[in-house]
């Protein structure tokens, strides 16, 4: 699980024994021992971080490591959603979204149930960690809808088998944000029998 500020950065390096880290205004995280790197490339460090460790607080989002049995907040479209185990010494659980689709869909997909009657100019925050099942990459976004289903907020980043964090941010603009929902998401005509994991998922009201 990851961090955004200093703080929370050397709460984590020590629990982890690890170097502390010197810029903390860009989205530079600790991921292993002795190194500081950027966010969009990250070396699977999700079994070494303890999942007592909290990054997120005022989570909206249930069970967000999957580490509970049952309970998440997650609707598959287009897709099938999985709880998976990776890795080992411990393992640890990830969120596996499978294309469903019989033809090759626009997008496939898992998303959240909505955040009704947002506050005007709100903002929130919606990040995660993202891989895909192969050495395929996959344009993968995490996303922000209104209730027209466009897109309102969201970042897309070509991701492969080594995980990268994506995060966006989204501000409530009014009766057109009667509601909001966010998704993490393959896009663009993914290929058939596809899959992505997600992991540490978190959605914060910011302000």
């Amino acid at each position: 699980m990851f961090v955004r500020t200093w703080p929370a950065c050397a709460l984590l390096a020590a629990v982890l024994g690890l170097s502390a880290c010197s810029d903390w205004n860009s989205l530079s995280r600790c991921f292993a021992p002795g190194s500081c790197v950027d966010g969009s490339a990250i070396d699977a460090p999700v079994d070494s971080i303890p999942d007592t460790f909290d990054p997120c607080p005022g989570n909206l989002i249930r069970n967000p490591g999957f580490e509970e049995p049952s309970g998440t907040d997650w609707i598959a479209e287009n897709s099938q959603l999985q709880i998976d185990t990776v890795g080992a010494d411990p393992p640890s659980s990830v969120m596996r979204v499978c294309n469903n689709s019989v033809t090759q869909p626009a997008y496939y997909a898992a998303r959240t149930t909505e955040i009704v009657n947002p506050t005007q100019g709100s903002v929130y925050r919606l990040s995660g960690q993202v891989r895909t099942e192969t050495s395929t990459t996959q344009l993968i976004r995490v996303e922000f809808q209104e209730p027209t289903f466009t897109a309102a907020g969201s970042v897309l980043m070509n991701v492969g088998p080594t995980w990268k964090f994506l995060t966006a941010d989204y501000t409530v603009q009014g009766n057109a944000s009667a509601s909001i929902r966010t998704l993490f998401t393959s896009k663009n005509s993914p290929p058939l029998d596809s899959c992505f994991d997600f992991d540490n998922a978190c959605l914060q009201k910011i302000n």
